[in-house]
């Protein structure tokens, strides 16, 4: 008899019932026990890591700049709540007791 098991990667966070990539996608995510959570990063204009998977803000957020041109200020502004774009540095926190992976 072998034993098998599934292991669930959520790519982008919970991206089949959130805005990819953001606080409340990831929360989701991990509590619905995904091994891992796969995310993207990209570089501001004035040097912040940002999660967002596009080289521009608009498939998501509608903004038609490149997230390199833009900076933290602004693009912190789309959204609302934990539906926004966040840091890198606020992702990290929300692995510290998890049994998920980033």
């Amino acid at each position: 008899m072998s034993t098998n098991s599934t292991n669930i990667c959520a790519h982008r966070g919970d991206s089949s019932r959130f805005r990819e990539n953001t606080i409340v996608a990831i929360k989701s995510a991990i509590d619905s026990g995904a091994a891992v959570v796969e995310i993207d990063v990209r570089i501001s204009k004035d040097g912040k890591v940002v999660v967002i998977h596009d080289p521009t803000l608009e498939r998501i957020w509608g903004l038609d700049r490149n997230v390199s041109e833009v900076n933290w200020s602004e693009i912190s502004q789309l959204g609302a709540g934990e539906n926004k774009v966040p840091l890198l540095s606020d992702v990290l926190p929300l692995f510290e007791n998890s049994k998920s992976v980033l």
